[in-house]
């Protein structure tokens, strides 16, 4: 037996005759909202990736849940809404490349269809700007690793210019701390809990340019083109030991991916939670200048 409400298909009535909320949850498919496209967003220092993309899903969900209030009843049942009743309404989502935990910068979000069309953006081309602080040497090249040595040379400035036109395919060292698994665990969650690990396997990497942002003595500020697969960490070592000297990561930011720009992210991550169509519109866009990019590299040979 079913009854008819406003906005919403055919609700069951619960066993006793009437309807409650968990009846819904259990019984009831609601209508997806259609999100399919992707979103350039912000992501902070300190986030992890996949943690943080989640929850974009989690304040899609909220906000299908305020624009429903009828069908979907109180804040309890929108709790205890099974996964495949908010994929069923949202649809997945994904993102197109992980973004070290201490960095921030753009993370690429697929919704719906649009998680199809990330792969296209995990080996591209990706633009870095990173900070290194000369003559220290952190276990594992990140700043809360165990020192090793605390070296102070005299930096030599003009150095840092001979740098940039070595590299274009090189064979880097992967660094340890990383989000390569060993083992079946991430290095980097081993390394934090003072788990030792083997040097971790080198392997070709492309970098398309290096530019020089800024050199204050001991920083040096760098931008790097590069290819996915390239860890800044493993970069930052190789430059310092170019300069005879030693070195470590303090500071990154993913500045581009594919076609998207940092200054084009979403950093005001609310309009998830209070503007589902604008969220809509903007997923549409950029999932337009994803295939925009993809068919003009293909068109002028040039690898994704």
């Amino acid at each position: 037996m079913f009854r008819h409400l406003p906005n919403s298909r055919l609700l069951p009535i619960g066993k006793h005759g009437a309807f409650n909320s968990d009846d819904i949850v259990n019984n009831y498919f609601f209508d997806s909202i259609n999100l399919n496209g992707i979103l350039s967003v912000f992501k902070p220092s300190l986030r992890i990736t996949n943690p943080f993309v989640y929850n974009l899903h989690t304040k899609l969900w909220s906000a299908y849940c305020k624009s429903h209030p009828i069908s979907f009843g109180s804040e309890g049942a929108q709790r205890n809404a099974s996964k495949r009743h908010i994929l069923s309404v949202l649809g997945k989502i994904g993102h197109g490349g992980t973004l070290d935990p201490m960095a921030q910068g753009i993370v690429v979000v697929g919704l719906g269809s649009g998680t199809k069309k990330l792969g296209t953006l995990l080996q591209g081309p990706k633009v870095q700007m990173f900070e290194m602080l000369t003559s220290i040497v952190l276990y594992g090249n990140h700043e809360i690793g165990r020192r090793l040595q605390d070296v102070v040379r005299k930096f030599i400035g003009h150095n840092i210019l001979q740098v940039p036109p070595k590299y274009s395919l090189f064979i880097s060292y992967r660094p340890r701390f990383s989000a390569l698994r060993v083992n079946g665990t991430r290095a980097c969650d081993l390394m934090r809990r003072g788990i030792e690990i083997p040097d971790l396997d080198a392997r070709p990497v492309t970098i398309n340019s290096i530019s020089i942002v800024n050199v204050d003595p001991p920083f040096i500020t760098l931008s790097v083109d590069c290819m996915g697969g390239t860890y800044i960490r493993s970069l930052v070592r190789d430059i310092s030991a170019e300069l005879g000297t030693f070195g470590m990561l303090t500071f990154l930011e993913r500045t581009r991916i594919g076609p998207f720009h940092i200054q084009d992210s979403i950093r005001d991550l609310s309009i998830f939670e209070h503007d589902l169509e604008a969220v809509r519109k903007i997923s549409e866009q950029g999932a337009l200048l994803l295939d925009e990019y993809i068919y003009s590299r293909q068109h002028t040979n040039v690898t994704i």
